[in-house]
């Protein structure tokens, strides 16, 4: 039911790759100028919402790789559609803040 364990691993691993830097890259504030500038708090909060975007990938992947029962699976998957929505409400939060400064 959950496939091959090896592309889990692989998604996983990809998104790791992928994303982590993101949101250090964003926590930090190491972002590039074309950004444009942002306050500490919107920068957190996006970071926040990336950070949850990239938690989906565990949650989804490991229980698939180590063969648990379809009702974990599908628990896991609620809850990364959760994090999903999460992750986006703080993002949302975070283009507002920036666009409330910049109206100053």
């Amino acid at each position: 039911m959950n496939g091959n364990p090896a592309y889990h691993a692989i998604a996983l691993a990809a998104a790791t790759m992928m994303l982590l830097p993101l949101v250090w890259a964003t926590h930090t504030g190491r972002l590039p100028r074309r950004a444009g500038p942002t306050s500490r708090r919107s920068r957190r909060r996006r970071s926040w919402g990336l950070a949850a975007g990239w938690a989906i990938a565990p949650l989804n992947a490991v229980p698939r790789i180590a063969d648990a029962a379809p009702p974990v699976v599908a628990a896991c998957t609620m809850a990364g559609g959760a994090l999903l929505l999460t992750g986006l409400a703080l993002i949302a939060t975070a283009a507002r803040i920036e666009h409330a400064e910049a109206a100053l």
